[in-house]
């Protein structure tokens, strides 16, 4: 009797145990965003940690665990990192996300994840994070002193083309353990741009000027990212082929003196934005074919400076309007 007790004592403790496990599998399956029938990457908490990761220019960081901790420094990584993971596994993001990210409502919807001001080495730290997604632009004495308490941080470079996004994304999809769900994202990214690039096809590209003005006037030349987006909408950066590099000044003189076919404009509005506004009211700029022939492109600003699988709406709405008899 007793050894039978023994027995079934044993049997219900396996049982638990067993029970036990599959939640926690279940749990870390569902880390990488999905049910547990699409599992981006099965075990991905126990396989392949710690690994380390090239880097541009010869370098490379080592992400030692599987991190559940992850503190998103920017927008862009933001907004990558939210269709990746499961949301309990944000320490932090920046509170600008709910209003210049490519989907401020995610966040809107999630307001449990803990948001931070600005990059300071403390307050990141105190979030405990296991892993800080950043990018060149952010605070290299805060970088410095995270990394210092042996927290890895990638640091996102400035992009320069859409190829550079797609870098990105599959870099956090490897970091954080869901390299299946990023290769899923870049083919909707990769399908998308090729839909406009089909339609596009034959097309005559038309000049464009990107501008924007908020008590001065500036624009998008070589080098980032929007000009690889207005080329791949069908138009010709005028900015960069009168030599301006990167984000740069542009006064009224200059926009005058380019002439270009279309303006593009951030804006939520169409042609009641008010960078619209200010191009169709400014006397100076009254002769501008783009402004006389009302042609002005207007694209949500979070799609035209989001540097995340979200750069491809900016594509197909700046081909839309540039070209309007084409389906993207």
């Amino acid at each position: 009797m007793r050894r039978l007790r023994t027995v079934l004592l044993i049997s219900s403790l396996l049982l638990v145990a067993g029970l036990a496990l599959l939640r926690i599998s279940k749990y870390w399956d569902a880390c990488c965003f999905g049910s547990t029938q699409q599992r981006p990457d099965s075990h991905a908490h126990s396989q392949g940690f710690p690994k380390t990761l090239p880097l541009p220019d010869n370098k490379s960081i080592i992400i030692p665990t599987y991190p559940i901790r992850i503190v998103a420094a920017n927008t862009g990584a933001a907004d990558i990192l939210a269709e990746l993971i499961d949301i309990k596994r944000f320490a932090a993001v920046p509170v600008q996300v709910e209003e210049y990210a490519a989907d401020p409502d995610f966040w809107k919807r999630n307001p449990s994840i803990p948001r931070f001001e600005k990059f300071h080495a403390e307050r990141i730290l105190g979030y405990r994070p296991d892993l800080v997604i950043s990018s060149a632009f952010q605070d290299s004495t805060a970088a410095a002193a995270i990394e210092q308490q042996h927290v890895p941080i990638l640091h996102l470079n400035d992009f320069e083309s859409l190829d550079g996004v797609r870098s990105a994304i599959t870099i956090v999809g490897d970091a954080v353990g869901c390299s299946d769900a990023a290769k899923r994202m870049l083919a909707t990214f990769d399908s998308d741009l090729k839909k406009v690039a089909d339609s596009l096809a034959g097309k005559k590209p038309v000049t464009v000027i990107i501008y924007s003005n908020y008590g001065s006037g500036y624009t998008a030349g070589s080098g980032v990212c929007q000009d690889d987006m207005i080329q791949r909408a069908g138009g010709v950066n005028l900015a960069a082929q009168n030599g301006i590099k990167g984000h740069a000044s542009l006064t009224f003189e200059q926009l005058l003196r380019m002439d270009p076919d279309f303006i593009l404009v951030g804006g939520e509005a169409g042609l009641n934005s008010p960078q619209v506004k200010l191009l169709m009211s400014e006397p100076i700029l009254k002769e501008l074919r783009a402004v006389k022939n009302r042609h002005i492109v207007v694209v949500p600003s979070r799609y035209i400076y989001a540097l995340s699988q979200y750069s491809v709406r900016a594509v197909e709405e700046i081909a839309r309007q540039l070209h309007p008899e084409i389906k993207p």
